[in-house]
């Protein structure tokens, strides 16, 4: 049984992102995690669709006067992509990053308390 019910009407590859992570065994997420963790899923779900959006048209647009521009589409994707990378940063996920395992302040303290006074948990 999985840890964590996913949110209702992730796509494909959100609901893979959501499963890898807030049903690992490898991660035990807070509340306040699982709500970054479901913002991440949510702007996977919408590059998803304004990727399948963007197939369906062209890269180029025309700008106010008469030149070629990128389609407004492929400004929001990058944005939206950089949203997820933002999000995924936050949750510091061990293994994540430059290969160090990267720890917040809070749990730094906790295990330097937990060694000091002999606790195991």
């Amino acid at each position: 049984m999985p840890k964590h019910k996913p949110p209702s009407g992730l796509g494909d590859r959100a609901l893979e992102l959501w499963n890898g992570i807030a049903n690992s065994a490898s991660y035990s997420l807070r509340i306040d995690e699982l709500l970054i963790l479901t913002d991440a899923c949510r702007e996977v779900d919408l590059i998803d669709r304004m990727e399948r959006e963007q197939g369906r048209g062209e890269l180029t647009a025309t700008g106010s006067q008469g030149q070629p521009v990128a389609a407004p589409l492929i400004a929001e994707l990058r944005q939206h992509r950089s949203m997820v990378a933002n999000l995924m940063k936050q949750l510091k996920l061990p293994g994540s990053g430059d290969g160090r395992t990267q720890q917040s302040t809070t749990e730094k303290a906790r295990m330097a308390a937990n060694a000091r006074w002999g606790n195991t948990a």
